[in-house]
């Protein structure tokens, strides 16, 4: 797996209520805003917010405050699978497989030893550029 980041997911409780206190609070404007989720180009990286997570984690209550998922995007589905299982076999748990996820991508979660989540995620609509970081198409 290449080292790098790209994507910082918050866990929220209202999107809408976030994005407002990003845009005032540090004065950025999200690239991209649909229902639970936003997303803004931080200049090689992507700062999601989601209210989401718990939902794609299976969980029955929304994550901590501050509750936080790392994400590397990668080229295929096939490489999703082999993150996955090669992070699996270096000591990962794997939180949730890889599946087709309503968004249209395919992504699954893992965590380190300490519980820190990584979604490994396959986005057909964020191209990766030759050093692996996503643009964004908005």
């Amino acid at each position: 797996m290449d080292q790098r980041l790209n994507l910082v997911t918050l866990a929220v409780a209202d999107v809408a209520a976030s994005v407002e206190f990003y845009r005032q609070a540090f004065g950025w404007e999200p690239a991209f805003v649909v229902e639970d989720t936003a997303f803004f180009d931080m200049g090689g990286v992507v700062l999601g917010l989601w209210s989401g997570m718990s939902d794609e984690l299976g969980r029955e209550a929304d994550p901590p405050a501050g509750a936080v998922a790392m994400a590397q995007n990668m080229r295929s589905v096939e490489d999703v699978d082999e993150a996955i299982a090669q992070a699996s076999a270096g000591g990962a748990t794997v939180v949730v497989g890889a599946h087709t996820q309503p968004w249209g991508g395919y992504s699954g979660h893992v965590a380190d030893p300490d519980g820190h989540l990584w979604e490994i995620a396959y986005n057909p609509d964020w191209p990766l550029d030759e050093e692996g970081r996503i643009v964004l198409p908005w």
